[in-house]
């Protein structure tokens, strides 16, 4: 998988059922956000029927989503809910934890892989089956607010 130069961080690698897995270790550029935010990433061509009916995805504008750590690209952030809905005072979700991205290629009909996603993990690294599972944190308010409206 091609990655921005300014984005990719690092590789490395988990198991997952004795099965070593690639993780992509990223970070925002400061573009994108001053936060500069890293995040550990698992790549999955697909979700299943079941993952899928407890995601959402959020759209952005593409002038923004073209800008993408995967080259070729674009990407959408997927949500999750997980309790309370409404936004409080600091712009975060309360009912939605962001748990990753849809990456779609720009040209779907060429492309071997149209989409595929990436979602955060959160290493155990204190188990020693080195086990990892998904992470995200407190979707912002306007991620939650585009896929309510």
């Amino acid at each position: 998988m091609i990655t921005q130069p300014d984005s990719f961080q690092a590789m490395s690698y988990a198991k997952v059922m004795s099965v070593p897995i690639p993780i992509y270790h990223m970070k925002q550029p400061n573009r994108i956000s001053t936060l500069e935010l890293e995040f550990q990433l698992a790549l999955v061509k697909d979700l299943t029927m079941a993952g899928k009916s407890l995601v959402y995805e959020s759209p952005v504008p593409m002038e923004r989503a073209i800008d993408s750590w995967f080259t070729g690209y674009y990407w959408t952030p997927i949500l999750m809910s997980c309790g309370a809905a409404g936004v409080d005072a600091e712009g975060t979700s309360g009912g939605y934890q962001h748990v990753g991205w849809k990456f779609t290629s720009l040209d779907e009909q060429e492309s071997t892989l149209p989409f595929f996603y990436a979602l955060m993990i959160k290493r155990d690294d204190k188990k020693k089956s080195n086990g990892v599972h998904i992470g995200g944190f407190r979707a912002p308010g306007w991620m939650a607010h585009a896929i309510v409206t």
